[in-house]
């Protein structure tokens, strides 16, 4: 069985997979002489990627599990470009999150998110009870010792929100219901 190519970007993917995906362009068809790139980066790591002709107008975009196992794991932003020629133009741009392959690792996986590190660490400051590592986060440009408690409570408040949402989207890439709505039955 062969798996079926998605048409447009992924949002995520795990190093040492296979990815692939096709991009239609209408005015850029790989026919006419179109090529269209990938550029994703984070800080420290750039990563390019060049379609090739799909044969039915489309772009397709391949990355090898080969090549992906040697991605750093993070989250990356990325624009996408089509070139003939001299000319070049945008094409696209968003965020991707490459995961760790698990099966790769030497050691064990942290995967707590910076929201839920920082609001660890302001309930930790808050309780009196942060450790070293706690109290060196910084928000908006002020580490988190030096919050007056009100500072500390709105942004512990803030944090909480955010975290539910992280949640609440994991939830719902795991394919369970949102928390927030009911389910009727007739």
């Amino acid at each position: 069985m062969t798996a079926t190519i998605p048409t447009k970007e992924p949002v995520v993917f795990t190093a040492g997979n296979t990815v692939k995906w096709t991009k239609s362009l209408s005015d850029y068809l790989p026919a006419d002489g179109w090529v269209l790139t990938y550029a994703l980066v984070m800080t420290g790591k750039i990563i390019t990627l060049t379609a090739t002709d799909n044969g039915d107008g489309s772009h397709l975009i391949s990355i090898s599990a080969n090549d992906s196992k040697g991605y750093t794991a993070g989250i990356y932003h990325w624009q996408s470009y089509v070139t003939k020629g001299t000319e070049r133009y945008p094409a696209g741009s968003a965020r991707l999150e490459i995961k760790p392959n698990f099966a790769t690792q030497s050691t064990g996986y942290d995967n707590t998110s910076h929201v839920k590190n920082v609001l660890d660490a302001l309930e930790a400051t808050i309780l009196g009870k942060a450790s070293k590592d706690q109290i060196s986060y910084t928000i908006n440009g002020t580490t988190v010792a030096r919050m007056t408690s009100e500072e500390l409570i709105k942004w512990q408040n803030h944090y909480k929100i955010l975290y539910k949402q992280e949640l609440q989207a994991e939830s719902i890439n795991n394919g369970d219901a949102p928390a927030n709505k009911g389910q009727v039955r007739f």
